[in-house]
């Protein structure tokens, strides 16, 4: 599971849960939000054929990230006892992606263009 965009509080986004390999083309898909069932907001692809004759297929969950929301998409296979969970905590998610770009612009601008610390000796 994965946002759509960076998350940032407050401004709307969506939850992309994809789920792959799946044969035979049967499964249910539910979106938790802090541990209860959510219905609203939620589209789905139809499943989509590989080349291996399994099969693949997306659920979005569109949301307003808050800090103190963790979301869950739980994948039920047909065949399968115990259903598979996936969760993110949405708003440490975005501040961590927000950190590592902050990060590697710095390193990069001082790479590319920033001013030199070592002198040659002559």
């Amino acid at each position: 599971m994965f946002p759509k965009s960076s998350v940032i509080p407050g401004i709307p986004n969506t939850l992309i849960c994809h789920v792959d390999n799946i044969f035979p083309p049967v499964i249910n898909i539910t979106w938790f939000r802090n541990g209860r069932f959510t219905a609203e907001g939620i589209t789905e692809t139809t499943f989509y054929p590989k080349s291996d004759h399994s099969f693949r297929k997306f659920s979005y969950l569109t949301f307003l990230p808050s800090a103190d929301d963790f979301y869950d998409c739980r994948v039920e296979p047909w065949g399968l006892d115990v259903p598979l969970l996936t969760e993110t905590v949405v708003c440490p998610l975005g501040l961590a992606m927000g950190l590592v770009g902050i990060v590697v612009g710095t390193v990069r601008g001082r790479h590319l263009g920033g001013p030199s610390r070592h002198r040659r000796a002559t």
